[in-house]
């Protein structure tokens, strides 16, 4: 279950959940969608909420994973290298 940090919509979560599977069964055109629905929303603060809800889900499933943010820092700094 993830505890909610920040207000997010509930459609920007299951718009995030959308994403991440998407992303997880390499479906480009399902994220694709995910991401125009998003942008067309009504609601000018669906893009925010949507990487909301995503950073709050990725941040809950990094929990599980002992060195989780040991990695995403090495990641970052190793983006920051290249870039």
């Amino acid at each position: 279950m993830i505890t909610p940090a920040v207000n997010v919509r509930p459609i920007d979560r299951a718009r995030a959940i959308r994403a991440i599977l998407a992303v997880r069964q390499t479906d480009q055109i399902g994220l694709n969608h995910v991401a125009k629905e998003a942008a067309s929303d009504s609601n000018p603060e669906s893009v925010a909420q949507l990487v909301l809800a995503l950073s709050e889900m990725a941040a809950s499933f990094l929990r599980a994973i002992p060195d989780g943010d040991t990695r995403l820092q090495r990641i970052l700094l190793d983006y920051a290298k290249e870039n």
